[in-house]
Protein backbone atom coordinates (compact mmCIF):
# COMPACT_ATOMS: atom_id res chain seq x y z
CA UNK A 1 0.00 0.00 0.00
CA UNK A 2 2.92 2.29 1.35
CA UNK A 3 4.62 1.59 -2.51
CA UNK A 4 1.56 2.70 -4.57
CA UNK A 5 1.33 5.78 -2.58
CA UNK A 6 4.78 6.63 -3.08
CA UNK A 7 4.44 5.97 -6.70
CA UNK A 8 1.21 8.45 -6.84
CA UNK A 9 3.34 11.10 -5.11
CA UNK A 10 6.28 10.43 -7.41
CA UNK A 11 3.48 10.85 -10.22
CA UNK A 12 2.02 14.24 -8.70
CA UNK A 13 6.11 15.70 -8.44
CA UNK A 14 6.76 14.65 -12.10
CA UNK A 15 3.51 16.56 -13.41
CA UNK A 16 4.31 19.90 -11.50
CA UNK A 17 7.51 19.43 -12.93
CA UNK A 18 6.47 19.34 -16.20
CA UNK A 19 3.71 21.97 -15.45
CA UNK A 20 6.46 24.56 -14.23
CA UNK A 21 8.93 24.02 -16.99
CA UNK A 22 6.23 24.60 -19.26
CA UNK A 23 5.04 27.77 -17.95
CA UNK A 24 8.39 29.04 -18.19
CA UNK A 25 9.21 28.17 -21.66
CA UNK A 26 5.68 28.50 -22.75
CA UNK A 27 3.86 31.71 -21.79
CA UNK A 28 0.41 30.90 -21.58
CA UNK A 29 -0.10 34.52 -21.31
CA UNK A 30 1.49 36.20 -24.03
CA UNK A 31 0.31 33.20 -25.95
CA UNK A 32 -3.51 34.17 -25.06
CA UNK A 33 -3.31 37.87 -25.81
CA UNK A 34 -1.71 36.76 -29.22
CA UNK A 35 -4.94 34.91 -29.91
CA UNK A 36 -7.05 37.23 -28.87
CA UNK A 37 -5.28 39.81 -31.27
CA UNK A 38 -3.57 41.58 -28.60
CA UNK A 39 -6.03 43.65 -27.46
CA UNK A 40 -4.35 45.30 -24.66
CA UNK A 41 -1.22 46.93 -26.61
CA UNK A 42 -3.71 48.11 -30.29
CA UNK A 43 -2.65 51.30 -31.26
CA UNK A 44 -5.34 53.33 -33.05
CA UNK A 45 -4.51 56.92 -32.74
CA UNK A 46 -3.29 57.57 -36.77
CA UNK A 47 -5.06 56.34 -39.74
CA UNK A 48 -1.76 54.03 -40.41
CA UNK A 49 -2.29 52.40 -37.13
CA UNK A 50 -6.04 51.41 -37.35
CA UNK A 51 -5.44 50.56 -40.85
CA UNK A 52 -2.78 48.28 -40.34
CA UNK A 53 -4.80 46.38 -37.15
CA UNK A 54 -7.24 45.68 -39.80
CA UNK A 55 -5.49 44.24 -42.38
CA UNK A 56 -4.01 42.15 -39.77
CA UNK A 57 -7.33 40.67 -39.52
CA UNK A 58 -7.88 39.93 -43.00
CA UNK A 59 -10.02 43.42 -43.62
CA UNK A 60 -9.58 45.17 -46.63
CA UNK A 61 -10.88 49.12 -46.62
CA UNK A 62 -10.85 51.94 -48.25
CA UNK A 63 -7.85 54.23 -47.43
CA UNK A 64 -9.71 56.99 -45.61
CA UNK A 65 -13.00 56.57 -42.39
CA UNK A 66 -15.85 57.27 -44.10
CA UNK A 67 -16.96 58.93 -40.45
CA UNK A 68 -15.49 60.07 -37.85
CA UNK A 69 -17.69 60.61 -35.13
CA UNK A 70 -17.76 60.68 -31.00
CA UNK A 71 -20.07 58.37 -29.25
CA UNK A 72 -20.81 58.05 -25.71
CA UNK A 73 -21.11 54.73 -24.03
CA UNK A 74 -24.35 54.15 -21.86
CA UNK A 75 -23.93 53.97 -18.18
CA UNK A 76 -26.65 51.19 -18.41
CA UNK A 77 -26.40 48.76 -21.61
CA UNK A 78 -29.35 48.36 -23.95
CA UNK A 79 -30.03 45.02 -25.24
CA UNK A 80 -28.40 46.73 -28.08
CA UNK A 81 -25.21 47.16 -26.10
CA UNK A 82 -25.53 43.58 -24.37
CA UNK A 83 -25.06 41.93 -27.93
CA UNK A 84 -22.42 44.29 -28.70
CA UNK A 85 -20.33 43.81 -25.62
CA UNK A 86 -20.58 39.74 -25.77
CA UNK A 87 -19.30 40.62 -29.32
CA UNK A 88 -16.41 42.73 -27.82
CA UNK A 89 -15.66 39.96 -25.26
CA UNK A 90 -15.34 36.89 -27.93
CA UNK A 91 -12.23 39.25 -28.99
CA UNK A 92 -10.59 39.70 -26.04
CA UNK A 93 -12.11 43.91 -25.48
CA UNK A 94 -15.27 45.28 -22.94
CA UNK A 95 -16.47 48.59 -22.73
CA UNK A 96 -17.36 47.86 -19.50
CA UNK A 97 -14.74 50.34 -17.98
CA UNK A 98 -15.56 53.06 -20.79
CA UNK A 99 -19.54 53.49 -19.45
CA UNK A 100 -20.21 56.93 -19.54
CA UNK A 101 -17.38 58.24 -21.25
CA UNK A 102 -16.65 59.70 -24.70
CA UNK A 103 -15.06 57.44 -27.78
CA UNK A 104 -13.94 58.54 -30.72
CA UNK A 105 -15.72 55.67 -33.34
CA UNK A 106 -13.96 55.03 -37.06
CA UNK A 107 -15.62 53.83 -40.02
CA UNK A 108 -14.37 52.58 -42.62
CA UNK A 109 -15.97 50.66 -46.07
CA UNK A 110 -14.90 47.30 -46.52
CA UNK A 111 -13.10 47.37 -49.94
CA UNK A 112 -15.47 44.76 -51.62
CA UNK A 113 -18.54 45.16 -49.29
CA UNK A 114 -20.24 48.52 -49.83
CA UNK A 115 -22.76 47.81 -47.15
CA UNK A 116 -20.73 47.00 -43.99
CA UNK A 117 -18.49 49.05 -42.46
CA UNK A 118 -15.32 48.12 -39.98
CA UNK A 119 -15.88 50.24 -36.83
CA UNK A 120 -13.10 50.90 -34.39
CA UNK A 121 -14.12 52.64 -31.18
CA UNK A 122 -10.37 54.13 -29.95
CA UNK A 123 -9.76 55.51 -25.97
CA UNK A 124 -6.32 57.78 -25.77
CA UNK A 125 -5.27 56.50 -29.16
CA UNK A 126 -5.86 52.86 -28.55
CA UNK A 127 -8.54 50.44 -30.02
CA UNK A 128 -11.02 49.21 -27.68
CA UNK A 129 -13.82 47.80 -29.55
CA UNK A 130 -13.85 46.93 -33.13
CA UNK A 131 -16.62 45.49 -35.40
CA UNK A 132 -17.97 44.91 -39.12
CA UNK A 133 -21.44 46.26 -39.36
CA UNK A 134 -23.87 45.36 -41.70
CA UNK A 135 -25.68 48.62 -42.84
CA UNK A 136 -28.45 46.37 -44.60
CA UNK A 137 -32.05 45.82 -42.94
CA UNK A 138 -30.69 43.11 -40.98
CA UNK A 139 -28.08 45.39 -39.35
CA UNK A 140 -26.00 42.65 -37.32
CA UNK A 141 -22.54 42.78 -36.15
CA UNK A 142 -19.65 40.69 -36.52
CA UNK A 143 -16.31 40.15 -34.88
CA UNK A 144 -13.49 41.20 -36.84
CA UNK A 145 -10.48 39.43 -34.64
CA UNK A 146 -10.79 35.98 -35.54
Amino acid sequence: MKKLENIKNAFLIGVCIVAALLSAFYPFEEKAAQTMGQTSNLYGETNEQRLGFLSSNGISVESEPSEITEVLIPLEFTAVYQKYEALQKVQGFSLEEYKGQKLRRYSYRLADKKDTLAELLVSNGKIVAAALVDLSENGCFEKIIS
